[in-house]
């Protein structure tokens, strides 16, 4: 294992006790992941679409607020080590790139709204990149080159596959839209798609979630590698570690949800993104 934005020396022993140094900042954060959920993703949500740029933009100034005022040990930019702890860092720096992509979600799909300016139109297009762009950044704090047993120690195996499965949605919804918020430049998002497979690919030995995951997300990558739009999914594994446990039942209910993905058309079928009209 080598390099990633933070040594990964500093990643051991996450989750053996609680890093005190940070948690009131930690607090702070969960609020704001809370508030998200409420006024993003209610279901009961009615607001126009101006309205919910509003509460994104109202969103994302609480978050940076929240960074600016980070003690310096703790400021996700400073190369300062923390005093204690340097799980503290660590997991706020996830955790604030996890957060970023909540917020910005909304904006990451094909957006049709009659006679919208262009303000709004820009808006858009550039919180849908922040979302992209906090999946990338969360990415480059792992560590290169994991092996299993150096995954596992890295974070709670949990914790972690909650990260992966959330940066590789992004970036699958990215590549379906064609990379059209980074100029249609789908080899920007192979390094980072590698990675975040190759720490999946750690985990399916030691857990059925991993192992459905891994799956699910090979299909699909494989569906966009076919289209020809820059995406090369060669150095992704294709056979992962069967975890135990995985039972002809697990195969069967498995291979009915990808049979969509695999049959004609598969192309068009993916491609398929939500048209939010408002």
């Amino acid at each position: 294992m080598r390099g990633g934005r933070i040594a990964w020396q500093n990643f051991q022993f996450i989750g053996y006790g609680e890093p005190r140094p940070h948690l009131d900042h930690r607090t702070r954060l969960s609020t704001i992941s809370s508030e998200a959920m409420t006024q993003l993703y209610m279901p009961t949500n009615q607001d126009s679409w101006a309205s919910t740029q509003k509460k994104i933009h109202s969103l994302d100034t609480q978050l940076v607020d929240w960074e600016q005022n980070l003690p310096e040990d703790l400021s996700l930019d400073s190369g300062m080590a923390t005093n204690d702890d340097p799980r503290a860092k660590i997991d706020l720096l996830l955790y604030y790139c996890s957060i970023k992509m909540i917020i910005h979600r909304p904006c990451l799909c094909h957006i049709y709204i009659p006679a919208e300016s262009e303000a709004s139109k820009q808006f858009n297009s550039n919180s849908a990149r922040d979302c992209v762009q906090a999946a990338c950044a969360l990415v480059d704090i792992l560590p290169e080159d994991p092996t299993a047993h150096e995954a596992y120690q890295l974070l709670p195996w949990w914790n972690l596959l909650h990260y992966l499965g959330q940066v590789l949605s992004v970036f699958i919804l990215e590549l379906c839209l064609k990379t059209e918020h980074f100029g249609g430049s789908a080899p920007l998002l192979i390094h980072p798609v590698r990675k975040a497979m190759s720490y999946l690919c750690c985990l399916t030995s030691g857990s059925l979630s991993s192992y459905k995951a891994f799956r699910i997300f090979r299909q699909m990558l494989t569906v966009l590698s076919s289209r020809g739009d820059g995406f090369d999914d060669d150095r992704i594994p294709l056979e992962p570690c069967v975890p135990e446990g995985w039972t002809q039942r697990h195969e069967t209910a498995l291979m009915d949800a990808l049979r969509p993905l695999r049959v004609h058309g598969t192309q068009n079928r993916l491609g398929e993104i939500e048209k939010v009209e408002k």
